[in-house]
């Protein structure tokens, strides 16, 4: 847990007060075990599941690595480039799809059992 409050205190008092929100919201749902890996942080099941990315010009972009097999069902996931990961930018001013991102965490939780 050390490491992650070294990042937060990395982050402008707007976003340490955004990423907690975010942080608690995915683990109030899953349980997760959270790890710092390239200085941000990442949510593990067995596998890596998600990270957060902070913005630069605010928000965080909530990344799934295995992006390119999730269905994109509720039209939210982005490439930016990347091959592999998609994400979805979330910032205090939009609408918070939580409802969305449970879904797609449930879609790659499949995706991880239907792999073995």
């Amino acid at each position: 847990m050390q490491d992650l409050e070294i990042f937060v205190n990395t982050l402008d008092t707007t976003q340490q007060d955004f990423f907690w929100k975010l942080h608690s919201f995915l683990l109030d749902i899953f349980p997760f075990k959270i790890k710092i890996r390239y200085k941000i942080p990442f949510y593990d099941d067995k596998i890596w599941i998600c990270y957060l990315n902070p913005l630069k010009k605010g928000g965080f972009e909530l990344c799934f690595l295995d992006g390119y097999l999730l269905s994109n069902a509720q039209n939210l996931l982005e490439s930016r480039g990347r091959k592999r990961i998609k994400g979805i930018i979330i910032t205090e001013n939009t609408i918070f799809p939580s409802q969305a991102i449970i879904e797609i965490i449930h879609e790659v939780l499949l995706i991880q059992k239907l792999k073995k």
